[in-house]
């Protein structure tokens, strides 16, 4: 059975890595349409596409929307063309020849699967990528110590987080997901992503089998407590928790909030609770509009 795959890649000054992932995108075993979305890159990368590649649909923004609006624009271009499947691949990644009908055929097993993700080396495929070894495989992935003891493979591994770099998400979960909630500016939107998925039901996966080569680095490892992002990314998420009502997180958050004031407003604590307290109405409106099919998008 055929399918339409898209795969959409945001780019912001990723002139050194498109050329390798948009390479793997021609060399795969299932034909997929590359949706790249310049987010405001000064480096000429999109340039660089028109010049070296064709049938690469590319939208030019010339501002940097976020990594999550950004990527909206493309699942709208993906809707819109009647995608069967969606791959989300970061510019710094490639994927295997057959990582995608590998995880096609993961998803025809199982259904109950909201979005898979492949199996994450490092860029020259020497070792495991190391926040996905360090975090998702250790933390977030159900019997992967067990797997590791086992010679026979299963075909999918149920996770709790699996980061963005690389998605396969079915028509299904778009329509009854949506997109990426626009306040997370960078991280912290795959998380939240995966908490509403996991709201109506369903279950994210990596599959051992399929392979995806990603470069990977995420600032919030490093020193995560004096990260102002980083902080700002997890009381937004506890905030956005579909689990919690309005009343209870808003009381939990302004309850935090003025203990944290009077520690000190210039902690990097204080400094993510201020930048917290100001998106308050985006946030409150975001809450009633993720119990929505399709939302954000």
């Amino acid at each position: 059975m055929t399918c339409r795959i898209f795969t959409v890649i945001v780019v912001f000054n990723g002139r050194n890595w498109i050329e390798r992932c948009l390479d793997s995108l021609k060399k795969s075993s299932l034909p997929v349409t590359p949706v790249v979305i310049d987010n405001g890159s000064t480096d000429g990368s999109s340039d660089f596409i028109t010049a070296h590649f064709s049938g690469i649909v590319l939208l030019r923004h010339k501002t940097n929307l976020g990594f999550g609006a950004a990527n909206n624009l493309g699942l709208n271009y993906a809707l819109e063309q009647k995608a069967d499947y969606v791959l989300l691949l970061n510019q710094d990644a490639w994927i295997a020849e057959d990582m995608l009908q590998k995880m096609i055929a993961a998803f025809h097993n199982h259904p109950n699967y909201g979005l898979l993700s492949p199996f994450h080396l490092n860029y020259d495929g020497t070792a495991t990528e190391r926040y996905f070894e360090e975090w998702v495989l250790k933390h977030y992935t159900q019997g992967y110590e067990a797997y590791t003891r086992r010679r026979e493979q299963p075909e999918v591994l149920p996770c709790t987080f699996v980061h963005a770099a690389c998605w396969l998400i079915p028509l299904s979960t778009i329509q009854t997901v949506g997109g990426f909630d626009p306040v997370f500016f960078h991280y912290g939107e795959d998380n939240d992503f995966i908490q509403r998925l996991q709201s109506r039901g369903l279950v994210a996966g990596i599959v051992p089998s399929a392979t995806v080569y990603h470069y990977g680095t995420n600032d919030g490892l490093v020193e995560p407590q004096k990260n102002v992002r980083h902080l700002t990314n997890q009381i937004l998420l506890r905030i956005k928790n579909p689990e919690a009502s309005h009343a209870g997180a808003l009381f939990l958050f302004l309850k935090q909030f003025l203990k944290v004031m009077m520690k000190g407003p210039n902690t990097p604590s204080g400094k993510a609770y201020q930048a917290v307290f100001y998106l308050l109405p985006r946030l409150l409106h975001s809450r009633i509009r993720q119990k929505n099919d399709g939302a954000f998008l």
